[in-house]
Formats: structure tokens, C-alpha cells, sequence
């Protein structure tokens, strides 16, 4: 059994990612920076929870384990070309990228539906 960011499982051979693109309506958006400002939370931070806690309705099928928890590792690119000795105005396609794992939990299944 190999050791998954949800702990040990013999299916941990057989996980697969996805990855689902968004957008916000500019109206969506504006309600978010304004309830991120009220909180003092920033929107990056408001949107890898939601993911996380999202994601917590949906593993294994949404079929709920009483008790159980998991981790939660989100990757946030990071756009690196604005910093540094030599500052890319932008007029390459060099990638000057970055990433940050972003760990969360230990998070109880089914916790995003509470929100």
C-alpha cells in the first residue's frame, strides 16, 4: 500500500488528478474581494480553502467515512517574472514560474457542504 496525501489506501495506486478551470463573472468577483477585505483574509487564501473544502465533498464519490480526515495539498503557480536581477517586462515566453505546496488539513470529509 503506498502512502497518499489522504493517508494509507491500496486504491492510493489508482488515484488520478483532474483539473477543472473556472471564472468568476466580474460582479462574483468584486462580492469576493469585498467580503476578503471585511475578513482581512486575501482572495488567494479564500480560493485554496474553497478548493480544499470543496474537495472534501467529492472524494471517493462524496461517500462520506464517518470520522475520517485527510490532507490536502494545493499547488499555486507563481508568476516570478516581475522579480530578480533581470526583470522581464513580459515581451518573452521565457516560463521564470514558480510553485508553492499549499498543505491543509487534517480536513473532515464533507466539510465544504457546512459553507
Amino acid at each position: 500500500m503506498g502512502k497518499s496525501a489522504g493517508g494509507e489506501s491500496k486504491e492510493s495506486s489508482q488515484r488520478k488528478s483532474t483539473v477543472q478551470f473556472r471564472s468568476l463573472s466580474r460582479e462574483s468577483t468584486t462580492a469576493l474581494l469585498d467580503a476578503c477585505r471585511r475578513n482581512d483574509v486575501s482572495i488567494t487564501n479564500a480560493l485554496i480553502a474553497t478548493m480544499a473544502l470543496t474537495s472534501s465533498d467529492f472524494i471517493d464519490g462524496g461517500d462520506e467515512k464517518s470520522g475520517k480526515t485527510r490532507n490536502y495539498k494545493v499547488l499555486q503557480s507563481l508568476d516570478m517574472r516581475r522579480f530578480g536581477a533581470q526583470l522581464d517586462k513580459c515581451e518573452t515566453v521565457a516560463c521564470m514560474a514558480g510553485s508553492n505546496d499549499i498543505m491543509l488539513g487534517p480536513i473532515s470529509d464533507r466539510s465544504g457542504e457546512s459553507l
